[in-house]
């Protein structure tokens, strides 16, 4: 060999730094470990002793302690106390629409979730032409412009 060669080899050589049980530890399932002779694998124990411990603890009811809270707490900021005699926000017209609909195709679709009764209403509405969509838009002006004169008054009597 040449002197380059017999470099390179020995630079190899030294750069790999695994022996026969780190290639054999590689190729074995993450399931088995071997013992401390390194001869025999067997099997890992722990792994076991978690996954019956995973099936005692779904039988198990959810202490006080354990239970998710239902809201999640504010982090310091202030919520808005909403007042009982504010006036509430009318329907919008596709609104409108959804509360006259949403009977009829229940009916004619009795299967379907209330997920896919949303989204047969909003095909319907797309389709749906101005003309038959006006008498809906015209009662949300409506609605709109009666909110909008309750508001003036309630904010008369809050001043």
């Amino acid at each position: 060999k040449s002197a380059d060669d017999a470099k390179s080899s020995k630079v190899q050589k030294a750069g790999k730094k695994t022996n026969n049980k780190d290639k054999a530890a590689k190729t074995k399932p993450q399931s088995m470990k071997e013992d401390t002779t390194g001869d025999v694998a067997v099997k890992d124990t722990e792994q076991t002793s978690t996954k019956e411990s995973k099936k005692a603890k779904v039988g198990k009811a959810k202490s006080a302690d354990d239970a998710k809270p239902s809201k999640v707490q504010n982090s310091g900021k202030k919520t808005k106390v909403k007042d009982p005699n504010e006036p509430k926000r009318p329907l919008n017209a596709y609104r409108l629409f959804v509360r006259d609909v949403r009977a009829k195709v229940e009916k004619e679709n009795p299967k379907l979730s209330k997920k896919e009764v949303g989204l047969e209403i909003a095909a319907i509405w797309k389709v749906t032409g101005e003309n038959e969509k006006k008498p809906y838009t015209d009662e949300a002006k409506e609605t709109l412009k009666k909110f909008e004169t309750e508001m003036e008054a309630y904010r008369q009597v809050l001043l």
